[in-house]
């Protein structure tokens, strides 16, 4: 089995994996988007009216609103569903893993561990801390997988933060390096975010209520009014 592992993010990038649905071999490159990552870990064969019943989860009405990109969503709702690949089967496909938890050294743990792992607690903890600050000590717990039952905006930002936990596991798993910079990624992306819903509130005249939120709220951002561009102050 081919095992040279390359950038992620290059076009030369490729490799061959195993896909737990079909039982074959694949070659995963930069054309296909590296969809293997994406693929569940059960057969439709093995899918029970449990499990189908959770399909319908109210939960599904908060990710359907929120504004983050297809591909979070869809990270997101098959961790929700504990069906996307883990260091177990990542070992399985060939990639760099002995199917234990690198960070905390658990044994074969699921796909969801990657939010709950202990290496995350400083993450989450930095993530927490404008919420905490709006709302005092009450604000102490975040849920880590599904949100918030209200407060959409809060939403997205623990989804965003979720997705890039997980880009850390797809890192480790194909570069075999523990160094990933969580909180410099969330900034990167959540600016990105950010300057968009600003700017889609400012074209549909809603920006009322985005500053209310965002700026006068939890106070993350400053707009600078020379090029109306944002920059944020407390992450």
């Amino acid at each position: 089995m081919e095992k040279e592992i390359k950038f992620l993010d290059s076009e030369n990038f490729e490799f061959s994996a195993y896909d737990v649905i079909s039982e074959n071999q694949l070659r995963i490159n930069h054309k296909n988007d590296y969809a293997v990552f994406l693929f569940p870990t059960i057969k439709l064969s093995q899918i029970t009216i449990k499990d189908l019943r959770s399909l319908q989860t109210k939960k599904w009405e908060r990710l359907k609103l929120s504004t983050i990109s297809l591909n979070e969503k869809t990270i997101l709702w098959r961790l929700w569903h504990n069906s996307l690949i883990s260091f177990h089967i990542a070992n399985i496909m060939g990639l760099i893993s002995d199917s234990n938890c690198p960070y905390c050294i658990t044994v074969k743990p699921n796909c969801r561990h990657v939010l709950f792992c202990a290496s995350s607690n400083v993450f989450w903890d930095f993530i927490r801390s404008p919420i905490k600050r709006k709302n005092g000590n009450n604000e102490t717990i975040i849920d880590r997988l599904y949100g918030y039952a209200e407060h959409s905006y809060l939403n997205d930002v623990i989804y965003i933060a979720s997705c890039i936990l997980y880009r850390r596991f797809l890192y480790n798993i194909n570069s075999g390096d523990l160094n990933f910079d969580l909180i410099e990624k969330f900034k990167l992306r959540f600016h990105e975010y950010l300057s968009f819903e600003y700017y889609s509130a400012k074209y549909n005249n809603c920006l009322d209520k985005f500053m209310k939120y965002w700026y006068n709220g939890l106070g993350i951002f400053q707009i600078v009014n020379e090029d109306d561009t944002i920059e944020m102050t407390c992450w």
